[in-house]
């Protein structure tokens, strides 16, 4: 019986990772929306990764577009999803995606798009922060603490992907 329990609380386990690892269609058409299917799904420390696809038209090959690195994050026992879209150039960042019940910024999140693997994910601690090249991240207004989470997340998924054998950029 023991190892019966132990059986299907593994494979819940593995279903529930699996799960994690792609991101749903509503969240690639959100994050990627020229890609029309994630797949080479993988794992990288501290979260997952999936390739964003174009399917091909008129006799085309399918295009790889870029990728999506996914990390669940706990902010205040809730969870929150976050979804970097980065394409294949230098490893730019395309788009943040952030779901969960926390209502964040679009103009926060856009802070992050066009910054690549080498980039820093500072949160402005002073007004003079801001006034630096490159200026650091402005959080969002009364939420420092879940801002500077999810500048976390985001640092340690393009660590990752900067440090995996398994994703390629071009320079």
């Amino acid at each position: 019986m023991k190892t019966l329990l132990i059986t299907i609380l593994l494979g819940y386990l593995a279903t529930a990772s699996v799960a994690d690892a792609q991101p749903t269609d509503q969240e690639r058409s959100q994050i990627f929306p020229k890609a029309d299917y994630c797949r080479q799904t993988g794992a990288l420390d501290g979260g997952y990764f999936c390739e964003a696809w174009r399917t091909g038209r008129d006799g085309e090959s399918d295009k790889l577009l870029g990728y999506i690195l996914i990390n669940t994050l706990d902010y205040r026992s809730a969870e929150m999803r976050a979804l970097v879209a980065i394409s294949l150039v230098n490893g730019e960042i395309v788009k943040l995606l952030v779901n969960g019940p926390e209502i964040i910024e679009q103009e926060f999140l856009e802070q992050f798009e066009g910054k690549n693997l080498d980039s820093k994910f500072e949160i402005a601690k002073t007004l003079d922060d801001l006034l630096v090249v490159p200026a650091k991240i402005k959080a969002i207004s009364g939420k420092v603490e879940i801002s500077e989470e999810i500048a976390k997340a985001v640092s340690a998924l393009m660590k990752s992907a900067l440090n995996s054998p398994k994703l390629t950029f071009a320079k």
